[in-house]
């Protein structure tokens, strides 16, 4: 995910216009693949790997993941859905206490438990999330630290400042 901050003062933080572009280009790769095909031969089985790898493709394009930070009116809108079937939800600024930032190692409670060496799947995470006044909590991201490359602990940061709230992590 990335964070884009707009004119207004909003800030989005949102899966690439990249991202999703590459997706449908590969589904119009395969259905391109798919037409040439279906006219030089029959329709059998193994036409299915395709067609399911077309819906993968379709379904990564159509899938949506936002969070919109506004200061402006104190509001925090987390939207989710595909294509135009979405699901919103809305968090009024006050209610929010701070901003969470925590990392942890796949597979154990703590990192201290952790062996030295550890197993591929056991994999360092980073977590960030929003810390309500009702001793709740909602992620916002969860990704591997690796690929996060201290893009999402940025995000974060610039988040909290503009929410003009705290930001408390662990850092390790």
């Amino acid at each position: 995910m990335g964070l884009i901050k707009r004119k207004d003062g909003s800030a989005l933080y949102q899966f690439s216009l990249a991202h999703r572009l590459l997706y449908l280009v590969f589904s119009l790769l395969l259905v391109v693949g798919f037409l040439f095909e279906v006219k030089s031969t029959t329709i059998t089985l193994s036409f299915i790997v395709p067609a399911v790898l077309f819906l993968l493709g379709l379904f990564g394009f159509g899938y949506q993941e936002r969070w919109l930070f506004d200061p402006n009116s104190k509001i925090v809108e987390y939207t989710i859905g595909w294509f135009f079937i979405n699901k919103k939800e809305r968090f009024n600024s006050d209610d929010i206490e701070s901003f969470e930032l925590s990392h942890f190692i796949k597979g154990f409670e703590s990192a201290a438990l952790a062996p030295a060496r550890f197993k591929r799947g056991n994999r360092k995470m980073v977590v960030f999330s929003i810390n309500f006044h009702d001793n709740t909590k909602k992620d916002i991201e969860i990704i591997g630290k690796r690929t996060s490359s201290g893009m999402t602990e940025k995000s974060a940061q610039l988040i909290a400042e503009l929410m003009n709230k705290k930001l408390y992590g662990d850092y390790s």
